[in-house]
Order: structure tokens, then sequence, then C-alpha cells
């Protein structure tokens, strides 16, 4: 039978891989330690280094020294063939270039001291004044001709400058050797401390790294409270149900058992809370999947927690198969996806016998630490007896505005006679009063007469009667 690394417990994973870490840091402090053997001063590396500038040094002359221009000036001194001086002269002057360069080098590069003093004064002013010599007055003479001039430069100028420049130099040897000497013995011994130190960095890490361990394992142990494997279970269990679960072990309320009682505590208040709501809550996957829903949801779906969870939210509230759109019902969902903030909509849902109910539906997002949306949130509250009273209302005020419409109303200057008292309509047609206002208003005259008419008529009737 064979044994998985699963089956290993927590304790024996851990020493597992104590050791495994201590034999890969004691492989890393090994071949650092072959390394350095390597790469130290006095080592291959190094000595294939030196070999390799030493070959150089030996087969090039070095530009800072003025050993080859000066051998250029005794090949000039000796050429009897006038025609040839000029490029004896050229090569001069390339060497002159060289030196020049690295004596800058070395003047921004040497550290103070009394090689930088001996290499940038006692060395550089004799080379100066050789090659200012041999530059304007040895070689104008040779070209001229004029062997004994140059003979006498040669001997009484160049000699002595080319002499003092050399012991300078030797000096400057001198001095760079013993210094390579002492950095060589320095380096040696540094390395010597710091392979004590980097043993005894290795001892301290090893020592802290089981220590590490060993706190580690005491203190997963503890924290645990129980059998890992029983809080394992405990976990998946309630992550994945909705039903009570009976959280038992040892573990204190620091442990984990000890917390996912609490979590577990605070999951079904917070059940009982969301279970109490009215309003049909469903949280979402961003997809559209149902992946919880409280009671008043699955009542108006007629579905069960196992039933709608894994369902399309228009499968549930809507009975179609893909997601709202307009004219009739955008999808809020959807803007809340691209806006990223709530969306308030009415929709029309069916319940499970196919009746329709009038829906204010308000949608959420939930975000993760990235500020990105994982999940949905979709509360819709059923309006439908609001609407209804609203379309009652609508009714009544239309009701209303059409009795109004049959309303006239007398407005603005009306013409009448002073004397017979007929009005004059828009057409310039004179009308009797009563007529006219009985077409424009819903007035409807009865006649009779007053007391002052009546006399006035009775005085007439007498005065006819007599007649």
């Amino acid at each position: 039978m064979g044994y998985s690394w699963k089956n290993f417990s927590l304790k024996s994973k851990l020493v597992t891989t104590c050791i495994f870490i201590t034999v890969v840091v004691c492989v890393i402090f090994s071949m650092t330690g072959l390394l350095i053997e390597r790469i130290k001063i006095n080592g291959p590396i190094y000595h294939d280094i030196l070999r390799g500038k030493d070959l150089i040094a030996d087969i090039l002359p070095p530009p800072e020294y003025i050993i080859e221009s000066y051998l250029v000036v005794s090949q000039a001194m000796a050429e009897k063939d006038p025609s040839k001086i000029p490029s004896y002269y050229e090569r001069l002057k390339k060497l002159q270039v060289k030196f020049d360069e690295r004596h800058t080098y070395w003047a921004k590069n040497l550290p103070e001291g009394k090689i930088k003093a001996l290499l940038l004064e006692q060395s550089y002013k004799p080379a100066v004044l050789f090659y200012s010599t041999v530059t304007n007055e040895l070689f104008p003479a040779l070209a001229a001709g004029r062997r004994e001039q140059a003979e006498k430069l040669l001997n009484n100028v160049l000699n002595p400058t080319y002499e003092a420049h050399r012991i300078a130099v030797d000096e400057i040897v001198n001095l760079s050797n013993a210094e390579n000497i002492e950095t060589e013995k320095h380096v040696s011994t540094l390395l010597r401390s710091s392979r004590v130190i980097v043993a005894v960095i290795g001892v301290t890490f090893f020592a802290c790294v089981l220590a590490t361990f060993i706190f580690i394992i005491n203190n997963i142990t503890g924290q645990l409270g129980g059998d890992p494997s029983y809080v394992a279970e405990i976990a998946r269990k309630w992550a994945g149900s909705d039903l009570p679960i009976d959280v038992v072990g040892t573990g204190d309320g620091n442990s984990v058992l000890g917390v996912m009682r609490e979590l577990h505590s605070s999951k079904q208040m917070l059940e009982a809370v969301t279970q109490g709501i009215t309003e049909s809550i469903l949280l979402l996957s961003t997809d559209f999947k149902i992946m919880w829903a409280n009671k008043a949801a699955m009542a108006q779906s007629g579905l069960t927690l196992n039933e709608i969870v894994g369902k399309h939210c228009y499968s549930a509230t809507h009975h179609r198969d893909s997601p709202c759109e307009p004219p009739n019902d955008s999808c809020p969902l959807s803007d809340l996806l691209a806006t990223g903030k709530p969306k308030t909509v009415n929709h029309i849902h069916f319940d499970k016998d196919g009746n329709k109910i009038f829906a204010e539906v308000v949608v959420y997002p939930v975000k993760d630490n990235m500020g990105e949306i994982v999940e949905l949130v979709h509360i819709s509250r059923d309006i439908t007896e609001r609407v209804r009273m609203e379309e009652e209302i609508a009714d009544k005020v239309m009701q209303l505005e059409a009795s109004l419409a049959r309303v006239k109303q007398l407005e603005g200057i009306i013409p009448i006679c002073m004397y017979c008292k007929k009005i004059r309509d828009d057409i310039e047609i004179w009308h009797q009063l009563e007529g006219y206002i009985s077409q424009h208003s819903e007035a409807i005259f009865s006649h009779g007469i007053c007391p002052e008419c009546y006399k006035i008529q009775l005085i007439e009737i007498e005065a006819t009667m007599k007649q």
C-alpha cells in the first residue's frame, strides 16, 4: 500500500518540510563556499585573471610609461632616410595621446596618497617635458637635417627626463606591489572571518528553523482545538450546507473550532434575519446564476433552496430563457456590471402559478478587496397593490379631466349693445343675451320679471288700456 502526502499528519508534514529546508540550505551554503574558494584572492579564478593581465602587461608597453616613446625617438635618431622621419613623428603623437588619456583616467580614479602624487607629478612632469622637447625641437631638427642639434637634445634633455620618469615609475611599481600584498593579506583574513561568521549564521539559522517549526507545530495543534481532519470536515459541511451543524471540540474561543462555533452562530442569526424579510432576496453570480435565496424568494418561485440554486434569475422570476432586455424589461444587473452602481427598476415577475407580480427590483454589487464585482444582490419588493392603487387613481384623474373638459367658460371682453343688450360674436353677428350665454356655457335661462320692471310694465299696460 503506497503512502500519500495527504496521509501524513500535520506534525509529520511540518517535520519533513523542516528537514527538507535544512538540507536545501546546507547545499546552498556548500555551493557558496565552493564558489568563494574558486573566486577568492589567490584562488584559481583570481590567478587566471591575474595571469591574463600579466601576459598583456608583459607583451604591450603601458601607455603611462614613456618607454615606447623613448624607443621611437631612438629609432628616429638612427634613421638615415629623411623621408621616414614623419612616420616616426606620427607614431609618437599617437603614443602621446594614449599617455594623456591614461593620465586623465588615473587623475580621476586613483585614490589620494603617495602613489597618486608620484604618478601625477614626479613621473608626469618629466614625461611632459620629454614630449614637448621631442615635438617642438627634436623632430623639427631631424626634418631639417640638423643631426648635431638633435644629438645634443637627446643627450642633454631627453635622456635625463626619461631617467627621472623611469625612477618615479619604478617607485610607483614597488609601492603598488607592496599595497597589493597587504590587500591580499587583508582579504585572506576577511575570508577566514567570513567563513566563521557564515558557519555561525548557518548553525543559528538551523536552530531558528527547528525552533520555529516546533513552535508552529505546537501553536497549530493548540489553535485547531481538535483533529485537523475533523476541522476540515466541519468546514466543508458548514460551507456547503444550510442545515444546522453541531461543532464539538476541546478548543476555546480562540481556537479554530471555537471560532467556527461563533461563526456558525452568527450564520444562523443572519439566516434568521434574512429569512424573516418579506422581500425576495437572491444572491447571484456575475453570470446571473442564483447562489442563495431567502424564504420569500423560494415561496414566490415555488422552489426549494436546492432547486432554485443554479438557476438563472430570469428563469426563476420571469419564466424566460434569456436575460431581460428592452423595451419591456431592461436588465438592472447588466447596468450594474457596466457601472458598478446600484440600480432600481420596476419589473413584472411571475409567481409559481404564472400570476403577474409587479415588483420594484433593487440590485447591489458585492466587491472583493480589489474593487472587482464578484457577486450580485437582487432584492425585489411586491408592489402589485401599489400599482393597482396608482392605476385606480389614474383612472379617477382621467375622469375628472374629461368632466372639466366638458365645462364651458366665458372669459375675456364681450361686446354688448348698451341699449338692447345684444352680444356680438367673432363673426360680427348680434345675438340675444340669453341665447349667447346658453350657447357658450351650461347655463339655462328661465324668464321672470323683477319688481322694478313689474311696476314699469304695469304703468305702460294701464296707459295702453286707457287709450
